[in-house]
């Protein structure tokens, strides 16, 4: 089973709304960051973190200037070991 670090997810998933999958990964996997996506505003896009237990959220129109620093900031691959160099 695949355990990401970090669960970038859009808000708008067609079949599943994306609060709810945001919802149950964070009941199942606490430790899983989510960042929620959407095309909404930014408070619409804090009260759909706060309904799904996240605090990450992002804009769509800001992806390109947001994604990356968010991500660093959330801790890449720092404490993954099997991403370590070798000893």
């Amino acid at each position: 089973m695949l355990l990401p670090d970090v669960l970038l997810l859009d808000a708008s998933i067609p079949w599943l709304h994306g609060v709810k999958v945001a919802q149950i990964v964070k009941r199942d996997h606490p430790a899983v960051k989510v960042v929620i996506v959407s095309e909404q505003d930014s408070s619409v896009l804090a009260r759909l973190a706060e309904a799904a237990g996240t605090l990450h959220f992002l804009a769509k129109s800001r992806l390109g200037i947001d994604l990356i620093p968010l991500l660093i900031s959330l801790g890449g691959d720092s404490g993954n070991p099997k991403n370590a160099p070798p000893a």
